[in-house]
């Protein structure tokens, strides 16, 4: 048995065994703030991509977040973190300033039982 449910904006699949698997697609903008400029070295920037509220009534074992989208140039950096849902920053080279659009896809896998 396999059921599919929307939680919170989060598409869940649960599993006969307990298990659970989910995701939930993020548009997020953020201005690019100097992280660092030394001599001829790239300057980098970044913006801070807060941890989502995971969905009610599951016990979550890990969560990932990707960048499915960027209108430029750039990665996700997962923030160190006891927690298991974390949060990330999106890294790119270039000064601050700078406004990005991003789509992230948040992942979870836990069980519900």
């Amino acid at each position: 048995m396999v059921s599919n449910e929307t939680i919170s904006g989060w598409k869940v699949k649960k599993y006969a065994d307990g298990t659970c698997e989910g995701y939930k697609d993020v548009e997020v903008s953020g201005t690019i703030t100097a992280l660092a400029s030394s001599g001829t070295l790239a300057a980098f920037g970044y913006f801070l991509i807060n941890a989502q509220t995971l969905p009610s009534g599951i016990t979550v074992d890990g969560v990932t977040a990707d960048l499915i989208k960027t209108d430029g140039w750039g990665f996700l950096v997962r923030m160190a973190s006891g927690s298991t849902n974390a949060s990330y920053r999106f890294v790119t080279f270039g000064g601050g300033g700078t406004t990005r659009n991003l789509t992230i896809r948040w992942e979870f896998t836990g069980t519900w039982k």
